[in-house]
């Protein structure tokens, strides 16, 4: 019997545990926050100074690709994003369509305070703009 080849999406706020869930599923794990925390690496400086929102298309730009390479070469694996709107994960679930995946989508709903120093405004904006439900829509494809 052949394994079911399967991409996680770990989704929460700010300090719900999504990386640590992630990284209890599966040995790959992709997050827009790689991106930032390579730059603070790079630069010697931490996550929050690293951070700009500008380069947030870049973080999820990013964490796409690792997480395309991962589908190709075969690898189950999990994104640990906030994923707050629906269509934020439809690139997802369109690769996992193209390679074969089956999508699980878990939701952290626990609170450990934020590693990473978001803003409760932020966080408060994030609650007011949560999607139930991440399913592609006919309306999500069209609008994309």
């Amino acid at each position: 019997m052949e394994l079911q080849k399967t991409i996680y999406l770990v989704r929460g706020l700010p300090g719900s545990g999504k990386t640590t869930i992630a990284n209890r599923l599966c040995n790959t794990v992709c997050s827009a926050d790689d991106y930032f925390d390579k730059i603070a690496e790079q630069t010697g400086s931490t996550y929050s100074e690293a951070f700009d929102p500008i380069h947030l298309p870049d973080a999820h730009g990013q964490c796409q690709k690792d997480t395309e390479q991962a589908m190709k070469d075969g690898k189950n694996v999990a994104v640990a994003n906030t994923f707050v709107k629906k269509w934020e994960a439809k690139r997802y679930f369109d690769m996992a369509s193209e390679y074969g995946y089956t999508v699980c989508v878990i939701e952290c709903q626990s609170q450990f305070g934020s590693v990473h120093d978001v803003p409760n405004d932020t966080i408060l904006r994030m609650m007011d703009d949560w999607d139930e439900d991440l399913t592609p829509t006919p309306e999500v494809v069209k609008n994309a």
